[in-house]
């Protein structure tokens, strides 16, 4: 009933046998201009109270303490075994869900989860007494509409890997464990150099030990720079083969356990938001990867910020 799709380790769009075309972008060009982000007339629809950071411990080393990622969503599926949840997603506002273009189209999808930590339980506890901490309240809700990008493209050669859900009903904001990822909205979030930093990734997925995991995982994983993804994915191509990649971000770190985080779900990073708060930002979506962890290549994510103005025109009260 719970089967999870499988992340890093054997992502349905795997990089079999390093034949994905990685397309690369080293100018760094966007297709939305930042005055249409800043000056859009849906911007209000995004909320300021977003992406609070919960000062956490990973339990276990990976297990993410409860409450810490509340925007995390889980998608489910009509398939031949019955409903499974297959990717994930991050909750934008009330209505709305971010996710992969590939999570969406053309799939029979039942509906969103939001406040699930894990999958295995109707109650979800952390601790021991007496500081024991429990949370039994999950949210199910129907779709109303799946938004690809119009010009999303499969594999090999996979763009713009980006799209929107909008839910039949709003989510219940006032339980601690349903939450909203902030977005970067502003032109410094939009321009921010990643390269070198470290992200949060967070999921229910695979592990290193080629497990399914039923709890809600999380890890920090590096941001690679254009250049040194290029380096990686171009390794033993000949000349004049070497790819491009637009609008697209590498993170994973060689030699650390990067497998954890669904398909379609948020690569975060802390920064200063709006009022210069600390908060986590959402400036990725799970696209794809290599298919051993540790295997030396990173996985792929759909670049938020150039995308923001599409997420915009595509959401509405």
């Amino acid at each position: 009933m719970h089967a999870l799709c499988v992340v890093f380790a054997c992502l349905s769009c795997a990089l079999a046998n390093q034949k994905l075309i990685l397309e690369f972008n080293l100018t760094a060009t966007t297709p939305n201009s930042v005055e249409s982000v800043e000056n859009h007339p849906n911007l209000g629809l995004l909320p300021d109270t977003c992406g609070m950071i919960k000062e956490t411990k990973l339990l276990g080393g990976r297990s993410a303490e409860l409450y810490a990622y509340p925007w995390m969503a889980l998608i489910s599926y009509k398939t031949r075994l019955g409903p499974q949840f297959e990717c994930s997603g991050s909750l934008i506002n009330e209505r709305y869900v971010l996710t992969a273009a590939h999570c969406i189209s053309n799939l029979e999808l039942l509906g969103v989860r939001i406040g699930e930590h894990d999958v295995d339980t109707t109650s979800d506890c952390q601790g021991e007494p007496p500081t024991l901490t429990c949370e039994s309240k999950i949210q199910d809700i129907r779709i109303e509409e799946a938004i690809p990008h119009p010009e999303y493209h499969g594999k090999p050669n996979i763009k713009n890997d980006i799209g929107i859900i909008r839910l039949k009903k709003p989510v219940d904001l006032s339980f601690k464990n349903a939450g909203i990822i902030c977005l970067p909205v502003s032109k410094d979030l939009q321009s921010r150099n990643l390269g070198g930093q470290h992200a949060t990734v967070a999921g229910w997925g695979y592990t290193e030990k080629g497990y399914v995991s039923s709890k809600l995982l999380a890890v920090d994983v590096l941001i690679h720079t254009a250049e040194s993804c290029l380096e990686l994915f171009n390794r033993g191509r000949k000349p004049g083969e070497e790819d491009e990649t637009i609008n697209k971000i590498c993170a994973g770190e060689i030699g650390k356990n990067s497998c954890i985080g669904d398909l379609g779900g948020p690569l975060m990073v802390r920064g200063a938001y709006k009022n210069n708060e600390k908060r986590f930002i959402q400036h990725g979506i799970m696209s794809y990867g290599p298919r051993l962890c540790a295997s030396g290549f990173p996985g792929v994510y759909t670049d938020v910020p150039k995308y923001m103005k599409w997420i915009l025109d595509n959401i509405r009260p």
